[in-house]
């Protein structure tokens, strides 16, 4: 029976190969385009999440060393506490309530390629961090940012769950512009 973490582990996976076919049919314009009604572009979400993913990665990394060099352990269930259900949830798409970036995780001026590369080189990074997890007591580890104070396991799934929110917002976008009709020329 796989584990939480080979749970979390796979759904990262899937998350980078539906990454993958949603930008496959784009072409460069496509994905540097801002969709009709305004708002990011689908290589500026992919930068936004490369920024979000690489400050988190390296929080958990960061819990997950120091819990290995205070000789922490645990094991499964890990737990997710109210607060921690109710953050992953606000983050799960369709999305019913829009919630600002705070100015370090805007996009910046990645090419769209360079983005899409820099957002699954960030899953290799926290697929390893989540096979480091292994063995530590990750509902008892906490981590603190923009204001809340969730436990490693509940920053896992947040930040799955965030993906999958831009990956659903990627999609609106690609929609909206292939029902874009062409300027005239």
């Amino acid at each position: 029976m796989p584990s939480q973490l080979d749970d979390l582990k796979a759904e990262l996976t899937r998350l980078t190969q539906r990454a993958q076919a949603l930008i496959a049919p784009l072409d460069d314009a496509q994905l540097a385009a801002s969709p009709p009604s305004g708002g990011w572009s689908i290589g500026q979400c992919f930068t936004h999440l490369d920024k979000v993913g690489r400050l988190y990665t390296e929080k958990l990394s960061q819990a997950v060393d120091g819990a290995r060099a205070r000789g922490l352990s645990g094991k499964e269930p890990y737990r997710m506490g109210l607060l921690g259900r109710l953050f992953v949830r606000s983050q799960e798409p369709p999305v019913r309530r829009k919630i600002g970036a705070p100015a370090a995780f805007v996009p910046g001026d990645l090419t769209p390629h360079e983005a899409f590369a820099r957002y699954a080189e960030m899953h290799t990074i926290l697929a390893d961090v989540m096979t480091r997890a292994e063995g530590l007591p990750l509902d008892r580890m906490k981590i603190t940012s923009a204001r809340l104070r969730l436990n490693v396991f509940e920053t896992f799934h947040s930040t799955l769950a965030h993906e999958r929110r831009h990956l659903w917002q990627v999609e609106q976008i690609s929609n909206a512009l292939s029902n874009t009709p062409e300027p005239a020329r």
